[in-house]
């Protein structure tokens, strides 16, 4: 009987000091501590009163083998507008009328190694992930990787105006040798 009441002394005990404990998210901390407020410690970047288009591109898989050669094999394009200057964003002349929020226009992108073109295609503004098929055939495979080049007009469409009529011009590249991380905006970069 004597050991039944110990165990159910040291049981009791350790409910109630459990209790008793301050808990956030399932851990324990010491009483009297200083609060910390959970904001963030990256900075925003500046804000443009301009639309921006921050276009890129990247192959969908990295490497790819000799024996890839005959599978499908893609290039993703971001074509996001924003309002933020982050990096490589440049200004973009949007639509202005009656269909300026719902027609923004598409781009018109190519996709090119060594000056020979692998896709060609028509991306949606504010794309993300946005897939263009290209062929690997007549692509030696090597150790370290090839850069593409990936460039795309825009013009605004079904009539409506921008601040010029002319058609504007975009690029980007891929030369996946090193990759960066821009810490103030948590965003990949393709160096």
């Amino acid at each position: 009987m004597p050991r039944v009441s110990l165990l159910g002394l040291l049981v009791g005990t350790q409910l109630v000091l459990q209790t008793g404990a301050q808990t956030w998210c399932g851990k324990y901390y010491k009483p009297g501590e200083s609060i910390v407020t959970p904001g963030g410690n990256f900075p925003l970047p500046a804000v443009s009163t301009d639309p921006l288009l921050a276009f890129r591109c990247a192959p969908a898989i990295r490497p790819y083998l000799a024996e890839d050669v005959s599978s499908p094999a893609t290039v993703l394009i971001d074509s996001p507008v924003v309002y933020y200057q982050i990096a490589n964003a440049v200004p973009i002349s949007l639509p202005t009328g009656p269909c300026a929020l719902t027609n923004d226009g598409m781009l018109n992108v190519t996709v090119s190694l060594d000056d020979r073109v692998l896709a060609n295609g028509v991306v949606p503004l504010n794309a993300t992930a946005f897939e263009l098929s290209i062929s690997l055939d007549g692509i030696t495979p090597q150790m370290t990787p090839y850069g593409l080049t990936c460039e795309a007009s825009y013009s605004a469409t079904n009539g409506v105006t921008t601040g010029s009529d002319t058609t504007q011009s975009f690029s980007a590249t891929t030369c996946c040798k090193s990759v960066a991380i821009d810490m103030s905006w948590m965003e990949w970069q393709y160096m």
